[in-house]
């Protein structure tokens, strides 16, 4: 009983005193907070603290506490032994200067080293119930709300998860501040994607974003790329890519299409001729359009169609030819001219890519070098045509690609004087050439971005049609 009226006398005096500390005529608000600063900082109070322009108030509470002179307006260096000792000399003597602060602000008092320890268990136990909870969820046997996910795509979700615990995965920092605001929100919504691994995977086949949402979620929008929850599932598939989150339009349609989902499978067209394909109930296939005629693909066509092929052969390799390029007018002069010389005869395989490649233009491409094709890429000769024959190169390899007319005898030719290139453009183009950027190129390409770059003048595949047209011919 001592003890426990001991401890009832010390609480009741511990609650006077805040009551006098935190008067409003009381004058001492900046000195607690300045005792709080010091000890979150260093996890102690150390010898001494400092008050800054001090009220008339402050200066005399402080005179009265200290026995000393502190004037309004002027700074005061406060010993922590003179303010114990003050302290000492009150009522409240009684009371530990560490007691005190704590009981002032209503919390513990924990170094800034303390806290961040703490919050990282906290922070690390968080993510461990979440993997087990998940892992639970993949385990159990596949039925239509719950479909089993391989092995390969379970453990890349799962390494997801565990550089996320690190801090060093895709989409770390808006993980870190989602859970910092609602970590029940993210826990849930970490679930939901896990779910939509697994749908993807049970489906075997393209699906549309709204569709996947919708079966995940109950809502065909939650998965937008402007909802928390489309992008912590773009931050999942960028990972599992190695890849940083994508930031454009075009840059998440790849993402999503890489994994089998559509965004938009209507909007996005390729053009072509002479190529066709077969359908997944057919052994073989003749030409699905007429001979003579120019289709525009959307996206939708190119993907429910699992092989195309161009429809002539050349008659000198057993190679199949695919004619790419992104200039319309380039695609269509060299069509007028095969109807000119070559009427008897089906178009040639050409892909027009109508400039910046679309997805539609990116999925007929894969399916024609899976297929087998070997794509003859041409472009212009400037930094944005050099940039997407360089992902034509690196995306297929040597073996599947074919830069077409890009020699430095080429640029000479193709060259003009009467357009003129930003400056800050060609800048941006040395400097990449200079950091080594295209290193990874054929040599003798690597030769003709020198040649442009130092003459800063470009070049348009409209000047060399003529050999274009020759080299296409030249095949049949």
């Amino acid at each position: 009983m001592g003890d426990m009226r001991e401890t009832e006398t010390e609480r009741a005096l511990l609650k006077e005193a805040i009551h006098y500390f935190k008067a409003e005529t009381s004058g001492y608000h900046k000195l607690f907070q300045a005792l709080r600063s010091k000890y979150e900082s260093y996890g102690e109070f150390g010898d001494k603290i400092r008050l800054t322009n001090l009220s008339n108030e402050e200066a005399d509470r402080l005179s009265g506490l200290l026995r000393k002179r502190y004037d309004p307006g002027k700074s005061a260096q406060i010993k922590l032994a003179d303010l114990e000792n003050g302290l000492k000399e009150t009522r409240f003597g009684e009371l530990s200067l560490l007691r005190l602060v704590e009981a002032y602000y209503r919390e513990p008092l924990r170094s800034k080293k303390e806290k961040k320890q703490q919050e990282q268990l906290i922070w690390q136990q968080f993510w461990i119930e979440v993997t087990a909870e998940l892992r639970g969820l993949f385990t159990r046997e596949p039925d239509e709300k719950s479909p089993f996910l391989p092995v390969c795509m379970r453990s890349q979700f799962f390494d997801w998860l565990q550089d996320l615990t690190e801090q060093q995965a895709t989409g770390s920092v808006a993980v870190r501040q989602w859970y910092s605001s609602a970590p029940e929100e993210l826990r849930k919504s970490l679930r939901m994607v896990a779910q939509a691994f697994c749908i993807l995977d049970a489906l075997g086949e393209y699906v549309r974003l709204p569709v996947l949402a919708a079966k995940t979620t109950g809502n065909p929008h939650a998965f937008d790329s402007n909802q928390a929850l489309g992008k912590l599932l773009l931050y999942a598939l960028a990972h599992a890519k190695k890849q940083d989150a994508p930031q454009h339009a075009e840059e998440i349609a790849q993402l999503l299409y890489e994994h089998r989902v559509l965004r938009d499978d209507l909007s996005s067209h390729v053009m072509i001729c002479g190529i066709t394909y077969v359908d997944a109930d057919e052994q073989h296939s003749g030409n699905h359009w007429p001979k003579h005629e120019v289709i525009g693909l959307p996206l939708r066509t190119v993907v429910n169609k699992p092989v195309w092929y161009p429809v002539m052969r050349p008659i000198h390799t057993d190679v199949r030819v695919v004619w790419v390029m992104e200039n319309p007018a380039v695609f269509s002069a060299i069509v007028d001219r095969w109807e000119q010389q070559m009427s008897n005869h089906p178009y040639p395989s050409l892909v027009c890519s109508s400039g910046q490649f679309t997805l539609a233009v990116w999925a007929l491409l894969d399916r024609l070098v899976q297929g087998g094709c070997q794509l003859f890429y041409s472009g212009d000769f400037d930094p944005e045509g050099f940039q997407m024959a360089a992902r034509v190169w690196r995306r297929y390899g040597g073996e599947a690609v074919k830069l077409w007319r890009y020699t430095t005898s080429d640029y000479q030719q193709a060259m003009t004087t009467q357009y003129e290139i930003d400056e800050a453009r060609w800048d941006s183009f040395s400097q990449s050439i200079l950091q080594n950027k295209w290193a990874d190129t054929p040599d003798w390409f690597q030769e003709t971005l020198q040649a442009v770059v130092t003459k800063r003048k470009p070049g348009y595949q409209e000047s060399i049609i003529d050999e274009l047209f020759a080299d296409l011919i030249g095949m049949y």
